[in-house]
């Protein structure tokens, strides 16, 4: 798969937008490009200009690459909304007038935190219902050499002309146009995951995203219709905003589709505004609506004056127009009541004939996208759904609806809207509509309530909710907040009146409660206190007054009147508190000290003393293990490499992202004394494409076929091991650790009198004492009657006869580790021996090598033994995710590698590829950019062990990323990913597998750890 153009090169509009957000600077996209128009003409100095077109002499230095930094990324976001604001919308920063004296105070309170649902369900069978569309065409820009095709004309006609051919790329351009009505709010959510999909799952070239809307609905006509760029933009942004045209959308190729997302119900479609434009997009190209309805609720929007049909075609790419339609009714005879128009606008061609918009209609439902899908690309034997509309028809149902809408309205009671809503409403739908009569109606707290206690409940129900009648918005227009209230709750006097007492009355007195008490135990922490109850959260906010925030507020007012409702001691608790919700001047005056107000002081007394009572039990504990291991934020830098268009230089873009996970201890570093942590890093189960297509340059039939492979969440090593980690572990001792000299010069006779009867010589002796105290040969010479060439051979022949004994490399510098293993290797329960210092390359911070994949096995024995948890290697599936991070490119920067991104064999390019510094050796762990999961050193520096045996091909290999472990033992080879600082570029590709035999060491061979949770 191929990573689409969309991700690998910010638009101009994008990068205005980010001028805006970060620097304050009222830039739109027309700005820009003006900007770069002109700078082409501003001249260098004559200096500037010869350095940067001057050829680079053989053997001089690589150039280094440009370096764009794209801000800050979040890869691991936890998304949190107050209970009444809409957060959805990123506002930009604008630059602050009020200085650092005169800055305001944060309003006071704690703001009431909602964890947000996601509104896509099915998000990786929709990514596969996609997958009709994943095909490549020739380029209509891009060519290739084809060297076979070249060696053969020059064998044939002595003629050196290169042969070229057109480069593969991906089929279609995707135009995401979002229709902006009031109800774009309830699908926000669902709208920006689909697009967030399509834009990672590589079906598509290229995808830019549009808002369709009218400057006034009252007298706005079809021609009014306007574009544009980025649906999701705030209001204050959109007035930088150029609009464009619909007809820009264009594209006679039939390489560019068109799918507008809309619910259908708008005054767009109901005044017959948006067909015309729809008619000119079906004519020329792919067209379809994206109804965020289900099938089911399609009645009920404006596709109901539609023909329903079902579309097909054995052609790919067609126009809309053009599909093969079944189950449209005779239209002479449906036409035969219409009157004859005069000019085309009317629903006419020129010659008379009536003008049909056909389009396909579908859901966000895998199975229904997977026929359209196989529709549009053209599969045959597959029907999508549809409508076709008659133009005449559809302009003269508007009128009908221009009418009625200058009618008056007859207002519904609240008994009315409620049977009506029973009457329609799905059951799922009525069930979260009677869950949010017990709170504070906001888009976060009905996806809290929809995650919480309907989880079967999806998008369109909580739209059935919203728009069925019973609720009403309630927030001012500047106010920038999307809040509703049920109708009837601004009514004090009649309570029959009241949707939200309707539908209180319903239901069991328990289930009210149980939402009350469940929002209150979400604000615990900012209260300080463990709340228990929706009783406790009121007591803490009497005693805390404005303490909890205003975000607080509604939830105390709306839960007080639902206990007023229930009746009985609910009752008498919600008249209890019934001060909470007046103002705060009003709650902090001070009470006469009256006999009639001593017994509700006795009261206060009593709820004061119940909340200084102990903590029930830390949240913690109650966490699955998932949650509690995400305890440590890591911050990091990810970097892509890019082509300029037009200066064709690779350009390294950066960016600052976030991953969570967690730290393990591994102890003290004996030669440093700092603390040595395992940082482990949260990797996110998914499903990915494992191998590569035969067309990626350098790919072998052993990384075929390539296969999808499913995988739960698993921690991951951010870096590879390092020798000061590896030591650690090597070294370890169970309970006996070696504290002085004296036991460390007993341990070490020992070990030489299982070499030599006769011990330690009184010159070994010395030499043990002066490595002990970290002295040099010349400094322990001065204290004692040997030269230093006498100290230094005795030494040498010490190391030697120590080695032997212990099974173990002994040197000068790591003489109390290796003596101290020594000692306690029984107590491991082990009989393998490590060697505490195995690396060619030293350093505390650089990647241990030359160990052997038996050798990292014990050292995941040791590691699991020493911290409780399940460490092991990476399975080869898990490795591959891991490295890919959602890429599907040769590595998870882009197409090709360069120098300043890896540690390998850059005096060779990889592809069209940039040559770079040869190193020679290893590099420090986290020198260069991580990729988007978080994880440092993925392509280069050291190979990496993998669980698995090593296999000729994928067939057979296993689907939920364990590892393939061979029944036949006499395949000894073990996996190896990651290629190395002496490899070619090839063999750092993120699909390249090598295998060697697990007691190989090589000093370009080291690994990482994987901690796994357990699987379904």
């Amino acid at each position: 798969m191929e990573a689409s153009e969309q991700q690998r090169r910010p638009t101009i509009g994008q990068s205005a937008q980010k001028l805006r957000q970060q620097l304050g600077l009222d830039f739109d996209a027309v700005d820009l490009a003006d900007m770069f128009w002109l700078a082409q003409f501003i001249e260098l100095d004559r200096s500037a200009r010869s350095d940067g077109i001057s050829e680079p002499h053989p053997g001089a230095e690589p150039k280094p690459l440009k370096t764009v930094d794209e801000g800050t990324a979040t890869a691991s976001d936890t998304p949190t909304a107050n209970l009444y604001i809409d957060d959805r919308r990123d506002e930009p920063s604008q630059p602050s007038s009020v200085t650092e004296e005169e800055e305001e105070e944060p309003p006071p309170g704690t703001p009431f935190p909602v964890p947000a649902a996601p509104a896509l369900r099915t998000r990786l069978d929709l990514a596969r219902s996609l997958r009709p569309l994943m095909r490549k065409v020739p380029s209509r820009i891009r060519q290739e050499l084809d060297e076979e095709a070249t060696v053969t004309q020059i064998a044939e006609t002595r003629l050196w002309v290169p042969v070229v051919q057109a480069q593969p790329e991906r089929w279609l351009d995707l135009e995401l146009v979002v229709e902006d009505s009031k109800t774009t709010v309830v699908w926000e959510r669902a709208i920006a995951e689909l697009q967030h999909l399509v834009e990672y799952q590589g079906a598509f070239r290229t995808i830019r995203t549009w808002r369709l809307s009218v400057p006034d609905l009252k007298t706005a006509s079809p021609r009014d219709l306007m574009l544009f760029p980025r649906w999701r933009e705030p209001p204050e942004a959109c007035q930088y905003q150029r609009p464009h045209s619909p007809r820009e959308l264009l594209d006679p190729s039939s390489r560019r589709m068109i799918l507008l997302l809309t619910d259908c119900t708008s005054a767009l479609w109901w005044r017959g505004l948006i067909h015309e434009t729809l008619w000119a997009w079906a004519e020329a190209q792919p067209v379809s609506i994206v109804q965020l309805f289900p099938e089911r609720l399609w009645t009920r929007t404006a596709l109901s004056n539609g023909h329903i049909v079902r579309l097909g075609t054995t052609g790919s790419g067609l126009p809309s127009s053009r599909l093969e339609v079944e189950g449209l009714p005779n239209l002479e005879v449906w036409d035969q009541w219409d009157e004859a128009d005069e000019t085309p606008a009317n629903g006419q061609t020129p010659n008379g004939e009536q003008r049909l918009l056909t389009v396909p209609v579908v859901t966000l439902e895998p199975h229904a996208m997977h026929r359209w899908a196989r529709v549009i690309a053209g599969s045959g034997g597959t029907l999508t759904p549809g409508r076709v509309f008659e133009l005449k028809s559809v302009r003269q149902i508007a009128q009908e609806y221009q009418a009625k809408s200058t009618a008056p309205v007859r207002s519904r009671t609240a008994r009315q809207r409620v049977a009506l809503f029973r009457s329609a409403a799905s059951e799922m739908a009525q069930q979260l509509a009677e869950y949010m009569a017990a709170t504070p109606v906001s888009l976060p707290v009905i996806d809290l309530l929809r995650d919480e206690f309907v989880p079967e409940a999806r998008q369109e129900h909580v739209a059935e909710v919203l728009l069925s009648g019973l609720l009403q918005r309630c927030d001012e227009e500047e106010e920038g907040q999307c809040r509703y209230q049920f109708f009837g709750d601004d009514d004090p006097g009649d309570q029959s009146q009241r949707v939200r007492y309707l539908l209180l009355d319903s239901v069991p007195i328990s289930r009210p409660l149980e939402v009350l008490d469940r929002l209150s135990q979400l604000i615990r922490d900012r209260a300080g206190n463990t709340l228990k109850s929706f009783e406790a959260f009121l007591a803490a906010y009497e005693a805390t007054g404005d303490a909890l925030g205003e975000g607080a507020l509604p939830l105390a007012a709306v839960g007080l009147d639902v206990l007023q409702r229930l009746g009985g001691p609910h009752a008498a608790l919600a008249q209890r508190y019934a001060t909470v919700v007046q103002p705060a001047e009003r709650r902090r005056q001070p009470q006469q000290t009256t006999e009639d107000n001593f017994p509700l002081h006795t009261v206060d007394y009593e709820v004061a003393e119940f909340l200084n009572f102990p903590p029930l039990q830390p949240f913690d504990f109650k966490s699955p293990t998932i949650i509690t291991l995400l305890k440590h934020a890591f911050e990091f830098e990810t970097a892509t490499l890019e082509r300029d268009r037009e200066s064709e230089e690779w350009v390294i873009r950066r960016r600052q992202a976030e991953a969570w996970g967690y730290i393990e201890s591994l102890g003290e570093d004996t030669d440093t004394d700092d603390n040595l942590n395992l940082e482990m890093v949260a990797i996110p189960g998914g499903t990915f494409m494992m191998g590569a297509p035969e067309e990626e340059s350098g790919s072998t039939d052993d990384e075929r076929p390539q296969h999808e492979v499913t995988l739960q969440p698993f921690y991951m090593s951010r870096y590879p091991v390092t020798q000061a980690q590896w030591r650690a572990i090597a070294t370890a001792a169970s309970q006996k650790a070696i504290q002085t000299f004296e036991e460390a010069l007993q341990a070490a006779d020992l070990a030489v009198r299982s070499i030599r009867a006769e011990g330690l010589r009184d010159i070994e002796r010395i030499v043990l004492e002066g490595s002990w105290n970290q002295q040099t040969y010349q400094s322990m010479a001065s204290e004692v009657p040997y030269q230093a060439s006498s100290l230094k051979d005795a030494g040498t022949k010490l190391w030697s006869v120590l080695s032997d004994a212990l099974g173990i490399p002994v040197k000068k510098r790591n003489f109390r580790t290796a003596i101290e293993h020594g000692a306690n290797q029984s107590d491991l329960g082990s009989k393998r021996n490590l060697d505490p210092d195995p690396s060619n390359f030293e350093g505390n911070h650089l990647p241990v090598e030359q160990v052997s994949w038996e050798d990292a096995q014990e050292f995941c024995r040791r590691l699991s033994a020493k911290t409780g948890k399940d460490y092991r290697l990476p399975t080869e599936a898990e490795w591959e995710y891991a490295c890919r991070a959602g890429t599907t490119t040769p590595f998870h920067f882009g197409e090709t590698i360069a120098a300043d991104l890896a540690n390998y064999g850059a005096q060779s390019a990889f592809g069209e590829g940039p040559i770079g510094e040869y190193r020679g050796k290893t590099t420090v762990v986290g020198r260069f950019p991580a990729n988007a999961f978080g994880l440092y050193d993925m392509h280069g520096n050291v190979w990496e062990w993998c669980e698995d045996y090593w296999h000729d091909t994928y067939e057979g290999a296993p689907e939920d990323g364990s590892a393939w472990i061979s029944s036949d033992k006499s395949k000894k080879s073990r996996v190896l990913r990651g290629g190395s600082w002496d490899d070619d570029p090839g063999f750092c590709r993120s699909a390249f597998r090598f295998g060697d035999a697990p007691d190989f060491r090589f000093n370009d061979t080291g690994f990482r750890v994987v901690c796994g949770l357990a699987r379904d």
